[in-house]
């Protein structure tokens, strides 16, 4: 992939590891006073393509909107030949194999009506055209919001999400990302775990219908599982999916875990994103007894659903010991969360 054009909006952490070297300084050249100065950049994508000169552009997205530091110009610039060297060079040494993939790729960025990106503000102008000529196309907000984070426009992506969440509850991508953000650095748990219930909510519907989900499933449980360390309050998931057919009658299992005493997340992941999951919700009622059906599917114990577990006959584990463990985990939890408060305000 990571020699290969891209043909979207590239994902810089699709092709890109920005971990590996330190960003980008490049030298650029205002096209408004020819003004010449410096700045860093996460990462970068060069157009393979020709004839794009035309357009006086010179071929080269970058990783944020550039103002001149002198007359103030936005986005209206040139890299500088020195620096167009280095780029070609990152470019020429990964593709002989003498780098890793670094912060420099190929790539042929559209946006979702085919249009080319050239620079950051002419990109997100025509985002908002597109938004303008769809006011209740849920899409359209949904790619407005993402061009908008990618660009740092963190406000105007989440009233974008916002928007396409209220046109079509099931848009799992956008209710994801602002659950993400809520969560994160906007620092709001109660907003944001009402978009992350209806994100989880919307995505079996999503995976059934073969909708471009991605890595949102995972994405979701990562969000569910610092909602979970963050909070004390009871929190369970209940699932219902097909247990196969049982002579002429199809079986579906409905069953809940405790979020709380969950040790697998990354099963957790697994499970919500199969096509045979029908249904997902949270919920403060926890489960009355444990290991529960899911718990068990989760925990390995089991492939499959309740019929599986009603012909194996398989005894459960012992509940009063696995009671005992889960008290001796939430009093651990609920110290360590003591520490943590007690640190922040000593911080202040």
């Amino acid at each position: 992939m990571a020699n290969e054009p891209a043909r979207t909006l590239p994902n810089p952490e699709d092709v890109l590891d920005l971990s590996t070297e330190p960003p980008l300084k490049l030298d650029l050249v205002c096209a408004h006073c020819e003004e010449k100065f410096s700045g860093e950049f996460e990462w970068a994508f060069v157009n393979p393509e020709r004839g794009y000169e035309n357009d006086g552009w010179d071929g080269v997205v970058l990783s944020r909107i550039v103002t001149c530091q002198k007359c103030g110009a936005v986005d209206d610039y040139r890299v500088a030949a020195g620096s167009r060297f280095l780029l070609m060079g990152r470019l020429l040494g990964r593709a002989v194999g003498n780098s890793s993939k670094g912060r420099v790729a190929f790539g042929v960025s559209l946006l979702w009506d085919g249009s080319v990106v050239q620079r950051p503000t002419r990109a997100l102008a025509r985002l908002r055209q597109l938004v303008g000529e769809n006011p209740n196309n849920a899409e359209a907000f949904r790619r407005l919001g993402n061009g908008c984070e990618r660009w740092g426009l963190m406000g105007e992506a989440v009233q974008a999400w916002r928007k396409a969440v209220a046109l079509n509850a099931a848009d799992v991508e956008a209710g994801c990302s602002i659950a993400s953000y809520l969560l994160g650095k906007g620092n709001d748990l109660p907003e944001g775990f009402k978009y992350l219930r209806q994100a989880l909510g919307a995505l079996p519907a999503a995976t059934a219908a073969k909708k471009e989900l991605r890595q949102w499933g995972p994405a979701l449980v990562r969000l569910l599982l610092e909602t979970v360390e963050r909070t004390d309050e009871p929190l369970a998931l209940m699932a219902t999916w097909s247990g196969g057919r049982l002579g002429d009658q199809q079986l579906v299992n409905v069953s809940s875990v405790d979020l709380h005493e969950l040790e697998d997340f990354e099963t957790l992941a697994d499970f919500v994103s199969r096509p045979d999951v029908l249904g997902l919700a949270l919920t403060s009622e926890l489960p009355k007894e444990s290991p529960t059906i899911l718990e068990r599917l989760l925990s390995g114990d089991s492939g499959g659903g309740a019929s599986q577990l009603l012909a194996q006959g398989a005894p459960f584990r012992d509940t009063v010991a696995s009671r005992a463990h889960r008290h001796k985990r939430r009093a651990e939890k609920k110290r360590k969360q003591k520490l943590r408060k007690a640190s922040q305000r000593r911080n202040r």
